[in-house]
């Protein structure tokens, strides 16, 4: 397979690996199909963690500006940003 805009690939898998367990026909498709979904997972992960700073700050910043002259620190409960998380899947994912 020698088209335009691709390039090969060539990995070493144990014999024990799940992709020995397709047809031969179909090992390149799914291969390709598991590298693409490692991909987007990775992109997830990046946003997580993303997110989860932002929250930490968020929490922080709250918790200072709650505090008061004896130092009580215990923050509100703060409800889930649905909106924030469909965007950054809706980002993650297209």
């Amino acid at each position: 397979m020698s088209a335009k805009g691709m390039r090969r690939l060539e990995i070493l898998l144990p014999e024990s690996h799940p992709l020995f367990g397709h047809p031969d026909r179909w090992r390149a498709k799914v291969a390709r199909e598991w590298l693409d979904l490692g991909a987007r997972l990775s992109a997830v992960e990046q946003e997580l963690r993303h997110l989860e700073i932002q929250m930490a700050g968020i929490q922080g910043q709250a918790r200072m500006e709650i505090a008061g002259p004896s130092g009580d620190n215990e923050a509100p409960s703060a409800g889930f940003a649905t909106g924030s998380f469909t965007k950054a899947l809706t980002d993650a994912f297209g």
